[in-house]
């Protein structure tokens, strides 16, 4: 991320006085706009695999086994590890004792409604293997 400290602290306070002027309504509101904040953050701007691999994961609820996620997205491993290192870094996902990558109810819940999956990017038959 090529950003200074000062350009990430003025970032933040903008952010975070938004938020305080956004956040009067419910504790779901709350969420839903700290949830949106981080999928509009330079991390994940900066890397275009990142939403796909996201939108992925919280389609399966039982989340993606780490050697399965390449082939279901369609992307190099390396581009796959780049961009669960990104979504990793902000927090939107974690990889489980189990060797899969899982993302949080609030999370997934919240993609799901906004950023739903194209018939492009999901193929049946290849998700239900993986499942």
């Amino acid at each position: 991320m090529n950003i200074s400290p000062s350009e990430l602290l003025n970032l933040w306070l903008k952010e975070q006085i938004a938020l305080l002027n956004q956040c009067k309504g419910s504790m779901s509101d709350c969420l839903e706009i700290s949830i949106s904040l981080l999928l509009q953050s330079p991390l994940m701007l900066e890397d275009k695999h990142a939403m796909k691999l996201l939108k992925i994961i919280c389609y399966l609820p039982a989340g993606v086994k780490k050697d399965n996620l390449p082939c279901l997205a369609d992307v190099t491993p390396r581009m796959t590890l780049k961009a669960t290192t990104t979504l990793s870094k902000i927090g939107l996902i974690n990889l489980s004792p189990n060797e899969r990558w899982n993302v949080l109810s609030s999370v997934r819940h919240f993609v799901l409604q906004q950023y739903r999956c194209s018939k492009s990017e999901i193929d049946m038959k290849i998700m239900k293997k993986f499942q």
